[in-house]
């Protein structure tokens, strides 16, 4: 590392990453959970889905001034694409995590916008024939849109990484650390 020599740190971090799992197998995650993790992240997070939203936002619009069957399809259609994606996106994190994914800013407010567009799904059905149809998909698209993008521009503040304490730290939450509660210190050590 100090020498510079980039080949010389890959073969090492390589190395690295072949021996980890063979210090507590137990605790490490499978190859195919890793390999989904390396998945989501090099597609940023599945946070490009506010794209998606955007132009769903767009036909609901055309469909709530105008009045146009279509275009009121045609969002729905787009609403639900991007509904699916942003359902794949939780459900893949909740994968790799192992656990549901609600422990830091970026997941509350992913997770929080998910449930916007449930809610929404069943409000939509609901109003399909009354003058609040369309209201409801637009609102959380915009809002799902809103948090996608957040959560998107501003990563160092909302961070997208995945944390399990629990596997990373060891099961006690301890990692060779001599403090109270750790194994092998005694209460008031």
């Amino acid at each position: 590392w100090r020498g510079q020599d980039a080949r010389a740190v890959n073969a090492a971090a390589a190395r690295l990453g072949e021996l980890l799992p063979a210090v507590n197998p137990a605790i490490y995650p499978p190859r195919g959970r890793l390999s989904w993790e390396s998945w989501y992240f090099r597609h940023g997070s599945l946070t490009w889905i506010w794209l998606v939203y955007m132009a769903g936002i767009v036909a609901l619009l055309l469909a709530m001034v105008y009045r146009w069957p279509a275009a009121r399809w045609l969002g729905l259609g787009v609403f639900l694409l991007a509904f699916g994606l942003h359902t794949f996106a939780l459900a893949l994190r909740w994968y790799v995590a192992g656990r549901w994914p609600n422990t830091n800013m970026f997941e509350a407010i992913t997770t929080a916008a998910w449930f916007g567009g449930c809610c929404a799904l069943l409000l939509e059905w609901l109003a399909r024939r009354g003058p609040l149809r369309n209201v409801f998909a637009l609102c959380s698209a915009a809002a799902s849109m809103s948090a996608l993008m957040a959560v998107h521009s501003y990563p160092v503040n909302l961070s997208p990484g995945i944390e399990n304490h629990r596997a990373w730290r060891g099961a006690d939450g301890c990692l060779g650390e001599r403090r109270a509660g750790c194994p092998g210190v005694r209460p008031g050590a």
